[in-house]
This record gives structure tokens, C-alpha cells and sequence, in this order.
């Protein structure tokens, strides 16, 4: 792909409306490609879940074992589920309305609220005073972390021990968390969760007729766990790490969303198959510049402009688990640091 504003990539970096008209070209969904990724990955999946039941009978630790390969095929339909709120994996707005409805049901996911708290990440990438919400990683600056009492301290401090951020919070945020309509702030978000919570309990209910109780807790509980802790460790390691972007609105070094979209989101450089199965959602830059561009699409699109993404942080599989423990945003060095 040419260079569309007709400038030496390495004279000086592209504005962020440059980076948007660079990619538009891959914001194109297709209708036959959505259908084709949510209809192997719903079998690969279904098929998993079934041959795990069925190995269940012979032997429960190895059917528990099948859980890591059905919890990745879950974390994919969420990322589909995710696609579907940007309306990127079909043509039709409609489309991506119920198809990710339907695939929020599997992911314990209600999707009309997490559309919308997912929305406002997107606004709010890598801004400080917003990083306190559900849909983002807790954040305090070295400086606000040292005016907090010890009991607050504490809790941000355990919030980010590393067994209870990566699998003890994930299981708990779309196990029970999702669950917990009454808690929103919005009428409008208690309704949807409310609906969604009374969707997924029918669906609870009618797979009853096809399996037990304790099939569903040795065989899909698992996978949600998996799902969830590789789901949030993504999350994590595409905004969270030593040389990040975050910014208050003001100050010595304002907000910029360029910035934020660019150096805030990294590249995960995984092998070919984790690529697949993440749907692609390791472009995370790209995904950030254009919501739009369909995971399927990414890839591509990753290689035919990644020389205008140069600025974007990099990391493989082994590279990135470096990253683990940057738990505060030093003002003053402008990078994550770890607790003292």
C-alpha cells in the first residue's frame, strides 16, 4: 500500500487523521467473512466443549485440561462479541446488533453495557483522571498513590498482586461482576444487564436438558475461566507496561489522543495461531486509530502499514511477561514504574 498523503513516513509521523485515512482502506467488513469467523469459531468451539463431556467420562482431570483449548475459542467469540460493538464484523449495523447479542450469551458478557463502557475506553485511552471506571485497568500516579491512607493502599496494592489481577479478578468480573445488575449507575445500563442476566439464565436452563449440572462445572466453567484471565492479561499487556502513554487533560504533558492511540496501544507480535485465536486484536494500535477495520482485516492491514506505526511498542510472547508489575504512572519519568 502506498503512502496516501504522499510524505516520507520516516520524514515525520503522520498525524492521527493521516494514520485514519492510511487504514481506511481495511474498514471494510463482508458480510460472507463475518458469517465464515463467527461460524468456525462457534463450531471449533462447541465441538471442544462436547468432546471435553465426552472425555469427562473416562477422565475429569484431562477433561479439565480441554478446558485451555475451549477457553481460547471463548476468548475468540469475545473478541468477535467486541467487533460486533465497533459494528466492524458485518455490513449491516443490525447485523452486528444481534450477532453479538447472541455471542455475548457464551463470553457471560452483557453486550449492550459493556458496548458502551467499551466505547468510553476508546474515548478515553491512556487519559489518567478517567482510569476509573469498569472497562479499565485501576490506575493511580505515583503521586496520588502517596497521599492515599494505608487501608487504600493496601487495596491498590492487592489489586494489582499479579495472581489476583490476572486470574482471581477476571473470574470474578464475568462470573459474578456481570451479574450484579443493580449496580450500575445508569437506568439504562441496569436494563440491559437485567435482560441479558435473564437471557443467559433460559440459556443456563435449557442446556440443562442436554447436560448435567456438574458437566457444565467440569467443562464450560473452566473455559470461562481461561477466557477471562487470557481476555484481561490482553487487555493489560496492549495499554499497560513500561513505556506507555497515559496524561492528565493538563498540565506539563497535556492529553494527546494521538499519542495515546499509538504509543499507549502496543503491537503483541504472537505466533500464527495465537494470532488467530485473539482474532487479530494484538494490531491494537491500528484497532485504536480505526475501530472500524474488522479483525479479520488487521493483520493485513498491520503489514501493508506498519512503517507508519514505528512509534508503536512491540512485544512477543516471552517479551511481554517483562511487563508484569508496573502497577503506577510516574509524572515525572513519563513511564509505568513498579511499587518501592
Amino acid at each position: 500500500m502506498g503512502d496516501n498523503t504522499g510524505r516520507n513516513p520516516l520524514e515525520k509521523p503522520l498525524t492521527l487523521e493521516e494514520l485514519r485515512a492510511v487504514v481506511k482502506p481495511f474498514a471494510t467488513p463482508s458480510n460472507a467473512r463475518g458469517f465464515f469467523e463467527v461460524s468456525i469459531t462457534l463450531v471449533l468451539f462447541f465441538s471442544s466443549l462436547l468432546f471435553a463431556g465426552y472425555v469427562k467420562n473416562y477422565s475429569t482431570l484431562l477433561a479439565l485440561c480441554l478446558s485451555i483449548p475451549s477457553g481460547l475459542l471463548l476468548m475468540r467469540i469475545f473478541v468477535l462479541h467486541h467487533d460486533c460493538g465497533h459494528r466492524s464484523l458485518f455490513v449491516a449495523p443490525w447485523l452486528n446488533l444481534w450477532v453479538g447479542r447472541l455471542l455475548a450469551l457464551p463470553a457471560l458478557t452483557p453486550f449492550d453495557y459493556w458496548r458502551r463502557i467499551h466505547h468510553r475506553h476508546h474515548q478515553n485511552t491512556g487519559k489518567l483522571d478517567a482510569l476509573r471506571g469498569d472497562g479499565e485497568v485501576w490506575l493511580y500516579t505515583v503521586e496520588e498513590y502517596a497521599t492515599l491512607g494505608f487501608w487504600k493502599k493496601l487495596q491498590y496494592r492487592l489489586y494489582h498482586f499479579p495472581p489476583i489481577l490476572f486470574c482471581v479478578g477476571p473470574i470474578y468480573l464475568f462470573m459474578l461482576h456481570y451479574r450484579f445488575w443493580w449496580k450500575a449507575e445508569e437506568s439504562r445500563d441496569r436494563r440491559s444487564m437485567l435482560a441479558y442476566n435473564v437471557a443467559l439464565f433460559v440459556a443456563i436452563a435449557c442446556s440443562l436438558f442436554f447436560v448435567t449440572p456438574e458437566q457444565l462445572l467440569v467443562v464450560y466453567a473452566p473455559a470461562v475461566a481461561v477466557a477471562a484471565i487470557v481476555g484481561v492479561w490482553l487487555f493489560y499487556i496492549q495499554h499497560v507496561f513500561e513505556q506507555a502513554y497515559f496524561a492528565h487533560d493538563t498540565g506539563e504533558h497535556p492529553y494527546n489522543r494521538r499519542d495515546a492511540f499509538v504509543r499507549g496501544s502496543s503491537f503483541y507480535k504472537l505466533p500464527r495461531l495465537l494470532d488467530w485465536v485473539t482474532a487479530g486484536i494484538g494490531y491494537h494500535s491500528i484497532h485504536h486509530v480505526n475501530p472500524s477495520v474488522p479483525s479479520y482485516r488487521l493483520r493485513k492491514c498491520w503489514e501493508a502499514t506498519k512503517e507508519f506505526f514505528d512509534e508503536t511498542p512491540c512485544f512477543t510472547l516471552r517479551e511481554s511477561f517483562k511487563q508484569i508489575g508496573f502497577g503506577l504512572w510516574s509524572t515525572k519519568e513519563q513511564k509505568m514504574v513498579r511499587f518501592s
